[in-house]
């Protein structure tokens, strides 16, 4: 369960009883495994025992640069124990405070991420993929954002199609209230030009 207390985004890992019936959670985590402030975030399963999570860097100490969309990757040890793993931003520009979304191919082992962009003339939606590296280092490999609709816009989703193969986006256009679909390719492909992330420092 991942959650957000004045700024502070915060994890805690439940365990369902044997008969289904009842879960029990652990202790509270930080989920960058320090004190930094972050806002809305969106988790996706990544691995039998690994989480990925989107969120917004906000003004204490968070691990990239504040008002920029990232990415935070932790392991659950001992059925209820939360490990930070590593974050790392996945666009150099502000993002917007509540609009977007992640889910997770299994199949190619991408996850998809995508936002709106809150800077001076670009408020357009943006979609990437990311790798994540096994073991605890787990290095992130993120490609290049690519824009995928412009415009004002909120409710921003995506869903990852395993039998079509295929990622989908969905938005509202605040211009005339119309939903929106978007089929996009999975990301990232060996055009893509990608870097590389290595756990980064409190």
């Amino acid at each position: 369960m991942v959650y957000e207390v004045s700024s502070n985004t915060k994890i805690k890992i439940g365990v369902v009883a044997s008969d289904g019936q009842s879960i029990s959670f652990g202790s509270e985590y930080a989920t960058d495994g320090a004190s930094g402030n972050y806002y809305e975030p969106h988790a996706v399963a990544i691995g039998d025992n690994r989480v990925a999570i989107l969120l917004q860097a906000q003004g204490n100490a968070p691990r990239w640069t504040v008002g920029q969309p990232g990415l935070i990757i932790g392991d659950v040890t001992s059925d209820n124990v939360w490990n930070y793993r590593n974050g790392a931003s996945i666009d150099n520009n502000a993002c917007d405070g509540q609009w977007r979304d992640i889910d997770y191919d299994s199949t190619n082992d991408v996850i998809g991420a995508v936002w709106r962009r809150n800077i001076s003339g670009d408020t357009d939606g943006y979609f990437t993929g990311i790798r994540v590296a096994s073991g605890t280092g787990a290095a992130l490999t993120i490609g290049t954002p690519t824009e995928i609709q412009t415009g004002s816009h909120s409710l921003t989703r995506v869903a990852y199609n395993a039998t079509a193969g295929v990622w989908v986006s969905s938005w509202k256009y605040s211009s005339n209230n119309k939903y929106y679909i978007c089929l996009l390719y999975t990301s990232p492909s060996p055009r893509d030009r990608t870097r590389s992330r290595m756990p980064s420092s409190a």
